[in-house]
This record gives C-alpha cells, sequence and structure tokens, in this order.
C-alpha cells in the first residue's frame, strides 16, 4: 500500500504478515504488474486444493497460477470482486478473456453479485465481503450525546473521497453551531489543498483540527475521538471505515455509493446514507438536533458489526470452500 504513487501511506501501513504467509520474490514488478519466476515450483511443492485470484487489479500476473490450477483441476476461486461498470474497462475485459473457468465468484456486496450472477450463470456466485480487523474498536464505549458533537473523516485525502465538499457543507453548519467540530485523519494528494482551505476560513480555522496518528493502533482508536463518521466517496467498493466506525459505535452518515454502507445501514435506523452535498448536510443537521440519536445508533451499531468481522468472514469462507468439494 505504501508503494501506491501519491499515496503518502506512512510506513505503519506495512503489515507484518504471520508466519503461515509469504510474499514471493520477483523478477519483475511495475506498478501492479509482477512476474514470479518460482510460482510453478512453488504450487508443485504445496499442491493446494484451491487457488483464489483475489481482486481484479493484478489480471496478467495471475495467468500462471490460473494455468497451473486448471491443468491440476484444482478448484479456482475469483474475488471478492466489486462491481465491475466501476474498474478499469480493460481489466474486466482481460478478465472475462483469461478466466473462463471459474468455480466460484466471490462478490463483496449485493450489487456485485447481482451482476456476477447474471452474465455468469454457469458458476456459482457468492457473498463474501471484506472481512474488518474490529477487536480493538469492539472495545470502545458507545459514543453518549455531550455539548459539542465533533465529525469525523477518516481515510484518504483525494478527489474520490470528496473531502472539500465535506469541509464546505461543515463550513455552512458551522456558522450557525457554535457547538460542532469536524476532526480529519488521513493522508493523500488533497491534504495540502484541506490543509489550505482550513486556513483560509475563519469559519473553519476555530472548528476544524487534524488528527495525526502514528501506528495501527491510533488509526484504529481515531475514532475513540469523535461521535458520528461522515463517508462521502463519489465511489467506494466497499470502505472498511463503515463497519469500523460501527464497532466504535458512532452514528455513520455515508454516501450511498458506498457498498458498505448500502449493506449496513438502514436510512435513520442505525446512521444516513446520502446522495449529494444537501442530503449530506441535512444529514448532520439532524444529527445536531436531536439529542440522543448518536448514542441511539452508535448502540446498534455495536451489535451489528462483529458480523463483519474477520472470524464470522472466515466461517463464510470455510462454507464456500466446503460446498465447492
Amino acid at each position: 500500500m505504501t508503494s501506491i504513487k501519491d499515496s503518502t501511506r506512512p510506513p505503519y501501513w506495512e503489515m507484518p504478515l504471520p508466519d503461515y504467509c509469504q510474499i514471493l520474490p520477483t523478477l519483475f514488478r511495475k506498478k501492479q504488474l509482477f512476474y514470479c519466476s518460482s510460482l510453478t515450483k512453488r504450487l508443485n511443492k504445496r499442491d493446494p486444493d484451491f487457488i483464489v485470484l483475489h481482486g481484479k487489479w493484478n489480471n496478467l500476473s495471475w495467468l500462471f497460477a490460473y494455468q497451473w490450477a486448471r491443468k491440476h483441476k484444482k478448484k479456482i476461486l475469483m474475488g471478492p470482486l466489486e462491481i465491475p461498470t466501476n474498474q478499469n474497462w480493460i481489466k474486466e475485459t482481460l478478465r472475462k478473456a483469461l478466466y473462463r473457468k471459474i468455480d466460484a465468484f466471490l462478490c463483496v456486496g449485493y450489487r456485485s453479485l447481482d451482476y456476477y450472477s447474471t452474465v455468469k450463470e454457469k458458476n456459482k456466485t457468492y457473498l463474501l465481503s471484506y472481512a474488518a480487523d474490529l477487536e480493538r474498536e469492539l472495545t470502545h464505549e458507545p459514543r453518549k450525546q455531550g455539548q459539542t458533537i465533533t465529525f469525523l473523516h477518516s481515510g484518504s485525502m483525494n478527489e474520490r473521497f470528496r473531502v472539500l465538499s465535506i469541509l464546505s457543507v461543515f463550513e455552512k453548519l458551522a456558522q450557525n453551531n457554535q457547538n460542532i467540530r469536524l476532526l480529519l485523519s488521513g493522508n493523500g494528494p488533497l491534504k495540502e489543498a484541506c490543509q489550505t482551505k482550513i486556513q483560509d476560513s475563519p469559519v473553519l480555522s476555530k472548528s476544524v483540527s487534524w488528527l495525526e496518528v502514528n501506528s495501527w493502533s491510533e488509526v484504529q482508536d481515531a475514532y475513540l475521538s469523535a461521535d458520528v463518521l461522515i463517508s462521502y466517496p463519489a465511489y467506494a467498493g466497499w470502505g472498511l471505515t463503515i463497519p469500523e466506525a460501527m464497532a466504535s459505535g458512532m452514528g455513520i452518515i455515508a454516501s450511498n455509493s458506498v457498498e458498505a454502507a448500502r449493506e449496513l445501514i438502514i436510512n435513520g435506523y442505525n446512521g444516513y446514507l446520502v446522495r449529494n452535498d444537501e442530503e449530506l448536510s441535512l444529514a448532520m443537521i439532524t444529527y445536531i438536533q436531536n439529542t440522543g440519536l448518536i448514542e441511539e445508533h452508535g448502540n446498534t451499531n455495536k451489535k451489528i458489526a462483529p458480523l463483519e468481522g474477520v472470524f464470522e468472514k472466515a466461517k463464510t469462507l470455510h462454507r464456500i470452500i466446503e460446498s465447492l468439494g
């Protein structure tokens, strides 16, 4: 993750691997394309029963593993896959051309499940969204409504996540609401532009602050500093901050283009789904004007979130593998 151009992700994103995982050595690597000359030899030695081709980023780089699995009559799973209309069309075309014999498509959400069920009827499709490590967040106490409400954007600072739009909406609300705050946490190419916008605004400079973190545990504990998460990207294939904030016991405002929000949030029941700046503003006003909603939604979200954890997702994957025989 730290090698992606313009990500500006700090070193703690380089997560240590457990002993049973390894990154294979590559002779060639350019962006998302790589070649491992010893892959076939390693597969012959390990002789796995299942090959999982994850995502669509490395279409060409999987080819040797796919061919090995076909030759040795192994089961091949692909995914979790996001809705293909939001992926690069070249990658989707390559997938269709190169990987015709897939035993199971793992779909990150219901939209991708519908797509692969329709276009690949002869193959089995399963719902398996991304797992979230929620153990630390689940120890957090649900938020209680106080005199000040703090909204949080945590994640990438780039155009797709519309952080500048969040700042504009918040700026209008903060002009008439003295007891609201906005907390920003994350990195990305638009971070400097966000900082400039805050510094140039008399309202934002008094009510917006940055939360700098230096370790993964601090990333997870960032949720403790706020009451309501705002997840407002133009598109997100899943959106892990949603289940993380739910596990932490927060209120949620999320764009309806975030797959996790579409799966986990019932509008008005445990958060709010929004389509544009006006609806984002109205959702924020609802939390501001209705005391107790944050605690109510936070308690509900903490009950739902464990189903999105690593162990529940592992059980689901295990059931899928068993069903394939």
